[in-house]
């Protein structure tokens, strides 16, 4: 394979990749809602959501990944998923801190 062919696949695999990890926590939002509520309680410290939020959600970053894996509108759909993604990982990373500090 030449040069100018390996970027493109390596970046379509990374693309794949992401999505896969993506879709898997957009699926857990519909198929067990109650696991997505202790995440959120546990990792972002959002308690009290119904059901049926976790269901616009997943429906809302369902919409984003394939935009992603598709790659339709890289520039928003990128940083959708890369602003998901650093959300959480920020929250987590917050509440870890203040918990070392009390």
């Amino acid at each position: 394979m030449s040069s100018d062919r390996r970027i493109p696949v390596a970046l379509l695999l990374l693309r794949l990749s992401v999505f896969l990890v993506m879709l898997m926590w957009t699926l857990d939002k519909f198929v067990n809602p109650n696991h997505a509520a202790a995440v959120y309680q546990n990792f972002y410290l959002i308690s009290g959501l119904s059901n049926q939020m976790f269901y616009i959600i997943g429906a809302i970053q369902l919409i984003i990944i394939l935009g992603f894996v598709a790659g339709f509108q890289k520039r928003w759909t990128y940083w959708l998923d890369r602003h998901w993604i650093d959300w959480g990982w920020e929250s987590r990373e917050s509440h870890e801190s203040q918990n070392q500090l009390t």
